[in-house]
Formats: C-alpha cells, structure tokens, sequence
C-alpha cells in the first residue's frame, strides 16, 4: 500500500518551483508515494504531468482573501486519505498549509528562497509577516533548499534546528544530456568565432542582468551575451544601447528549450546579487558547460570556485568581466571546469537524489512506517 502525498504549488509557471514539482511527481512513486498535484490551471503544467500519470487538482490560489481555494483544498483533504500535504511557495504555504492544519494532516514546507523582497530586503509586508509566522508554528518539518536557504530560516523564524533540514535542489540530468550545439546559434545568427555567455533568469535586480551588461561593456567585441527569462526587459535593452554592446546581446524572453540555450553558449553567467540555489547554473553544471557566478548564497554549494566554475563578488562588472575573460582566453581552463562541472552534477544535482531525500523527510513528518513504503518501492 502506498503513502498519499498531496503536492501544493502557489505558482503555475516557468520557474523553478514549477519544474521541481514536476521532478518529484515523476520521482516520489518509485519511493512509495502516490502523488496528487493541486496548483493554479496551466496548459503545459497540466499537460507534463498528464504525460507521468500524475494526478492533477486546479486550484487558483489567487491571495490571501481567495477563501474559494482554501475551502476547496480543505475539502479535498477532509474527503480523501492523504498522509501528508507538501507545499512550495507563499501562496501554497498559506492555502495548502493552513487547509493541512485544519484537516489535521502533516504538513512539509519546502522553503525556495531567503524571505526577501524585490530589493533583496527581508519582506516587510502584511502577508510577508504572516507567511514567516506561518513557517514559524505551522509546518511538521521545512525543506530548505540550500544551507544559505536554511540559515536564513533559522535566523528568521526562530526554529529548532532539527526542524528544518536541507534537500539540495536538482535537475533531470537526462535533460541536459544530448542537445546539439549549432542550431541555437545558427537562430540567433552569431558571427564566427563568437564567445557566448547566457544568463537565465526572472528579470530583475536579484537576477542581475545589468552587471553582466556592464561586464560585456569591459570586454572585446567577440563577447556576445543572450539573455532569456520572463518579466520585464525593456530597462535592460536600453541599458545595453546606453553601453554601447546593444549589437552583442539578445533578449530571448522566457525560453522552453533551455538545454538547447545551454548546448549553444560557451559560459552560463549568473550575476545573482542574493540567490537561495541557482538553478540555471546547475542545468548549466549538468549540461557540462562552465559557470561564473556571483558568491552569494546557495551558489557558493554548487559553484566551487576554480574547480567547477568561477565565482565573483556580487556586483563588480570589473571582476566579472576578468572572470569571463579568463574563459575565453583560455579553452583549456574553460574545458578543465566543464567537465569537473558536470561531474558534480552528477554526483549531487541528480532529481533522482533529491526524490530520495525529500521522501524520506515526507515519510518521517507523515510517521510513516518505512516497511510501509519499502513494500511500494521494492
């Protein structure tokens, strides 16, 4: 018999929540679980889970006063049998974590960032204090999904340490595993002999578009840059017309074919002034292709400087520049961290290891007996 688990997401897009999600779903019943995802409607959400057999619950989760989702997520739970109620992001910690509660289910928090604003400031809103009392007294068990992520948690919301625990985040390294080189650059019509650099990413200031815009500034014209990511890009280009480098950069917008982007460029970049994990850098990792990267946060666990990529000071476009310089100027160096990069990736980003991870935290918050499980898995 397996454990019902019911996977709360507050965000139906393109981000990295989203894509977690869905690695776990395809993951979890190889480790006994029975997966049931309840998030706002979204086409391609809907459609790559329909794809795993994966079991999915429109709710809109549209804000605090939106009762409609919290009642109808309660009577979900008070309807079916589920073991434990697993939610990502504010707006699923607050409807689906408070519904869990009501319905006396265990609740597992997965905690995706620092608990910052738009300006990289601890949030000071209304529903910014509610949601850190929220993960002060409601959840059985948080998953932090770096060592930055849990620090920052335990400073904040005052838990006992046991209580929160770090799951790396992952990727499907399969994804990332046979994408041709050429065609992406052939579409964005690069000139011979031309270094790129990519950075993906929500635009915005953590993001830190505008120091690698600067950056490319400081260096030669074979340096090209392809931004891709949703939001608002319009500051952006007339930063780079400003600078002078417009005719070296695209601007992708939100992208469905990342490996492909990552298989095209020569470097991932990412200027991140404060970041929980970085994501794009570990597809980066996993698609064997060096990582500059600022030294903040979760990207210090997964960047090792000199060894699987190179990491800066957050934004100094000088230094920057000089590290993305070195890999252009030098293919042995560049090659030497791609390849220690992908080992890496192999070894500690694997999805699958983040499944067996995050299993194991849902089973003991549940109290689910492991021979319960293990009849499931074997």
């Amino acid at each position: 018999m397996s454990a019902r688990v019911l996977e709360v997401l507050g965000y139906s897009n393109r981000g990295g929540a989203a894509r977690s999600v869905v690695e776990l779903a395809q993951r979890l019943p190889e480790h006994g679980f029975e997966v049931t995802v309840a998030a706002p409607h979204d086409p391609a959400l809907v459609a790559v889970l329909a794809e795993t057999g994966t079991r999915f619950v429109p709710v809109a989760m549209t804000g605090r006063s939106d009762w409609r989702s919290f009642a109808r997520l309660h009577g979900l739970l008070r309807r079916e049998r589920f073991d434990v109620v697993h939610t990502h992001c504010r707006n699923a910690d607050l409807h689906g974590g408070l519904s869990a509660r009501a319905a006396g289910v265990p609740l597992v928090a997965h905690l995706r960032g620092l608990l910052v604003d738009g300006e990289g400031r601890l949030g000071s809103g209304l529903v910014d204090r509610v949601h850190r009392a929220f993960l002060a007294r409601v959840p059985d068990r948080i998953i932090a999904i770096s060592d930055a992520v849990r620090a920052r948690a335990l400073q904040e919301l005052r838990s006992p340490p046991d209580r929160i625990v770090t799951v790396l985040n992952g990727v499907d390294l399969e994804d990332f595993s046979a994408e041709a080189r050429m065609p992406l650059r052939r579409e964005l019509a690069l000139p011979g002999g031309v270094f790129l650099v990519v950075s993906i990413g929500t635009f915005g200031r953590c993001k830190g578009q505008d120091v690698l815009l600067r950056a490319l500034a400081l260096l030669p014209g074979r340096v090209h840059a392809a931004f891709a990511g949703e939001g608002e890009s319009g500051a952006f280009e007339s930063l780079a017309r400003e600078l002078g480098v417009a005719a070296r950069v695209r601007f992708l917008g939100p992208r469905d074919d990342v490996p492909a982007l990552l298989a095209a460029c020569d470097a991932l970049v990412q200027p991140s002034r404060w970041e929980g994990f970085g994501r794009s850098a570990a597809e980066a990792m996993a698609a064997g292709r060096p990582v500059v990267a600022s030294a903040v946060g979760g990207l210090e666990e997964i960047v090792q400087d000199g060894k699987t990529g190179l990491l800066v000071a957050p934004d100094r476009p000088e230094l920057l520049a000089a590290a993305i310089a070195r890999l252009a100027n030098e293919p042995p160096l560049a090659r030497r961290l791609a390849r220690a990069a992908a080992g890496f990736a192999r070894e500690r980003l694997d999805a699958w290891r983040v499944a067996r991870e995050v299993a194991e935290v849902l089973r003991a918050a549940a109290g689910i007996p492991l021979d319960r499980l293990a009849e499931v898995a074997s």
